[in-house]
């Protein structure tokens, strides 16, 4: 079964949280395309980020996690802060989301591999392999910014409230289309990987695609582990992480940002046949939300 303070949260706030997390981070992430502000440095033709231009583009990575922890705070005070922070500590959770956290990104990776291979594409040792030193790094960098700067929000908050109205599946794809849509301005701030892909309209749809893929697992782990942030904040890093390594083993282009979306709906679709019980299930308050 659901924790029961999980079923108490209900519906109350679910669109306050998205307003909320839309208005904080499309503020500042439009002003800097607006505006021409750096917000990025990943190329070296690319302009060097200026102090406001880090601190805008903090701000709207955080706000998924400074709006969860806000609206928490809200509705369900301080109890409903620590269990969120509980939640964010649970660390058992079992053999088959573990697997699902560290297998999914790699599986995904591989398909990638394999077709910038097929199409005759070369391939790089990233540079933090080669110096692993830098590991650190990104490291820190990787779970920052993510993990968690956005899961206290996404899985923290909303998810509960959007399994509350609906099943898995649906829930999933409201979360992963809001999720999306999130990052669009982002493709216009200059100086982001995003931006530096170099088409918005095509390169957006791809990711977008990948994303609502990408949700669908996130729900699976956030069912099968009883609603553990853990489980996202780990499951985001290791995708970030997966996707960072490769993008810095080779360009493969929007063909390789396609072959991405695509590969995060196969996942998305073999864990929805596994869980297909929990997935189309009624809304939460209806009954168990747990995959046993």
């Amino acid at each position: 079964m659901m924790p029961q303070s999980a079923q108490a949260r209900g519906r109350s706030g679910l669109w306050a949280y998205f307003g909320l997390t839309f208005a904080i981070s499309w503020l500042a992430w439009w002003a800097m395309a607006l505006f021409g502000i750096p917000g990025g440095s990943v190329s070296p033709d690319q302009p060097s980020p200026a102090a406001i231009g880090l601190a805008l583009l903090a701000v709207g990575g955080f706000a998924p996690s400074i709006a969860g922890v806000l609206m928490t705070w809200r509705h369900e005070g301080r109890a409903g802060l620590r269990e969120l922070w509980r939640r964010c500590i649970s660390f058992r959770l079992g053999g088959r989301a573990y697997l699902v956290v560290f297998l999914v990104p790699v599986m995904m990776s591989g398909v990638r591999i394999a077709v910038q291979v097929l199409r005759g594409g070369t391939l790089s040792l990233p540079t933090p392999l080669a110096r692993p030193v830098l590991l650190v790094g990104l490291t820190v960098q990787l779970f920052l910014f993510g993990p968690l700067s956005e899961e206290l929000g996404w899985r923290g908050f909303a998810m509960d409230r959007l399994l509350a109205r609906w099943g898995g599946l649906r829930s999933s794809l409201v979360l992963g289309a809001a999720h999306g849509l999130w990052h669009l301005p982002v493709f216009f701030v200059p100086g982001t990987i995003q931006q530096l892909w170099g088409n918005p309209v095509i390169d957006f749809g791809s990711f977008w695609i990948g994303t609502i893929g990408m949700t669908v697992v996130f729900t699976w782990l956030h069912l099968a582990t009883h609603g553990s942030v853990w489980a996202a904040i780990l499951f985001h890093l290791t995708a970030n992480y997966a996707s960072s390594l490769v993008w810095m083993s080779f360009d493969g282009g929007p063909v390789d940002r396609l072959v991405t979306g695509l590969s995060a709906i196969g996942a998305a679709a073999v864990l929805v046949w596994v869980g297909r019980s929990v997935f189309f299930r009624p809304p939460a308050g209806a009954g168990d939300n747990g995959i046993r």
